[in-house]
This record gives structure tokens, sequence and C-alpha cells, in this order.
């Protein structure tokens, strides 16, 4: 039998750092964003990469935030990369956040996982959408358990054009994104809370037992 993670449901209280780090140059900007370590597997480059591609137009209405830990050869690397491509403004590397996953989604506008080859369940995914916020998710590992094209957007791992095509109608069409969220908000709450995970565990342990 299997048994996905629970999200646990948490009070979203204001923090001025939050804010500091994740303020912009005006209120138009829309902030998208990848919550894990920094490394290849996890698709920041594959981001960088399809970034340098969008127009300016496009470029010009986002702001790309990589939080979490890196290596420090990594961190090298990644900002090498950016200053090569002349990308140093629109992205914004905060490092690790000492702040529960929710508080941090809420000050994004999408929610980004890039993963190339495997992923569990994904439990910031279901984090993001439990804070209402829409995902762009490669469909790896667990994720397509519990994601569908009516409470998310899901693409091909290491598909370039697929990710670019996606920001690209994220930025025209915002508000069909933020519904689709609305969606996925449901589908946590009914489905995949801690609350529901425990009483699964509990009936399986009861089951075994007769």
């Amino acid at each position: 039998e299997i048994i996905h993670h629970g999200v646990v449901p948490r009070k979203i209280k204001k923090r001025k750092n939050l804010n500091r780090i994740f303020r912009t140059q005006n209120n138009s900007i829309l902030k998208i964003g990848i919550l894990s370590r920094i490394e290849d597997e996890k698709g920041h480059y594959d981001l960088i990469d399809v970034f340098s591609l969008l127009p300016s137009k496009f470029k010009n209405k986002l702001k790309v935030f990589f939080i979490g830990p890196a290596k420090k050869d990594e961190l090298i690397k990644v900002k090498d990369i950016l200053k090569l491509n002349n990308l140093d403004k629109y992205f914004k590397i905060t490092g690790y956040i000492k702040s529960n996953s929710l508080e941090i989604f809420q000050k994004l506008d999408l929610v980004l996982s890039l993963t190339k080859t495997f992923e569990g369940f994904g439990l910031s995914i279901a984090e993001a959408l439990m804070a209402k916020k829409p995902v762009l998710v490669t469909k790896v590992g667990a994720v397509t358990e519990f994601l569908n094209h009516k409470n998310s957007t899901l693409i091909k791992p290491n598909n370039k054009n697929e990710i670019l095509e996606s920001l690209k109608n994220f930025i025209k069409n915002k508000k069909k994104w933020d519904l689709k969220a609305i969606e996925g908000h449901k589908h946590i709450i009914k489905n995949f809370t801690a609350e529901i995970t425990a009483k699964k565990y509990y009936n399986h342990i009861n089951s075994k037992k007769t």
C-alpha cells in the first residue's frame, strides 16, 4: 500500500526578512522560484538556459529566485553562468532561508520543480499548492500520482522548449494559472493533509494486526 506524505497546514506569519529578500523594483514584476538545493539534477541550469532565450519583453516581467543551499563550487558556477549571459539582474540566489515553506511560497507568483530524473512525492510542490500558488512541474517519479493538468502545469523532464513556452504562457495567462492553483489547494486539502496521512497509517497498521 502506498501512503503519501501529508502537508501540515500552518499559519502564515508576516516576516520582515522575507519582505526584504523578495523585494523587487516594482509590484508588476512576477516572482518565480525553485525551492531546492542548487544542482544540475534539480533543473536550475535548464531554467537559466531557457531564460536567456526569452525575449526582453518577457524577461523584464520576471524575477527568478533560487532558494536553498548550494555547495561553494556550485554557487560559483551558477554566478559565473549568470554573469556570462548578462542575467544577473533577473536572478537572485537567496541561500537557505530560515522560515517554513508555506511562508516562502506566499512570496512567489509561480513555483517551479524541474527535476530531471526522479522525484518522490514532491512535498514542496504540495506545499506550494497549499499556499494557493501555481506550479510548473516535470513529470518524474510520483508527481503524476497527485498532480494533473487541472491543478498544475505538467511538462516532460529535460524539455527546455516546454519550460520556455510555459513561462510565456504564465506571463500571458496568469489568472488561469492562479485558478489552477486554487483547484490544487482544494485537492491537497481533500486528499493530502498530515491528518489524512496519519489516519491511513493508523488504518494500515491496524489491518495488519487482524
